[in-house]
């Protein structure tokens, strides 16, 4: 699996990258942590102030075909394909 960090692409396997999304998610308690397509997924830092921004944004990759890991501001993980 291909994985995308600021701009930097490693290679890892998808167990490997199941739990670097864990650790990912607890560090963005209102946003968008990662995006997912195929094999290749981009690690975000995205951040809003609020749920609408969120969503919207969320709806706009899943559009564009990407599998979306995002917390709201309950800190609830969601995945959106």
């Amino acid at each position: 699996m291909r994985v995308e960090i600021k701009g930097n692409v490693y290679g890892m396997s998808r167990k490997e990258y199941k739990q670097f999304l864990k650790i990912a998610s607890k560090a963005i308690p209102c946003g968008i942590y990662a995006a997912e397509k195929g094999s290749t997924a981009i690690m975000l830092n995205e951040k809003y102030g609020s749920i609408e921004d969120l969503r919207k944004s969320v709806s706009e990759y899943k559009l564009k075909g990407f599998k979306v890991y995002y917390n709201d501001k309950n800190n609830d993980k969601k995945v959106v394909k």
